[in-house]
């Protein structure tokens, strides 16, 4: 599919049929220039999520990701995780400075380790420099 996409889904075997069962497929288009994820209409849940954000500018989010889900967060500028986000226990979340320019993906230029921060204190963003 082309766009995110609701299916339903039944099983027949013999005379007996199933209760029908709904499963949504989330389109991610590759190299966005910059994606709001906000909660509940953004929140990725269960063993199989396996998405990949990837952004020429930036990634700002205050969605919640639970259940065993695998998501990634890539931006080529800055990755805003804001009151709100939340990263379940089981959960594999990661964040990184890299994304994509023009719909090409670059390298990671930077990682830092993701820690909950107390509100009273400095947030950490990446710092990155040209040594020559």
């Amino acid at each position: 599919p082309s766009d995110t996409t609701i299916y339903t889904v039944t099983c027949t075997v013999g005379n007996c049929v199933s209760i029908v069962a709904k499963d949504t497929v989330k389109v991610v288009p590759n190299c966005k220039s910059d994606y709001s994820l906000v909660k509940d209409k953004d929140n990725f849940t269960g063993a199989l999520t396996n998405l990949t954000f990837n952004a020429s500018q930036t990634i700002t989010a205050t969605n919640i990701i639970t259940s065993q889900a695998i998501v990634t967060y890539k931006a080529a500028k800055s990755v805003l995780l804001m009151p709100g986000f939340r990263a379940a226990s089981g959960t594999i979340f990661s964040a990184s400075i890299g994304g994509c320019v023009n719909g090409a993906r670059i390298g990671i230029i930077s990682e830092l380790p993701l820690e909950p921060q107390p509100a009273d204190k400095p947030k950490m963003s990446p710092t990155i420099q040209n040594r020559e």
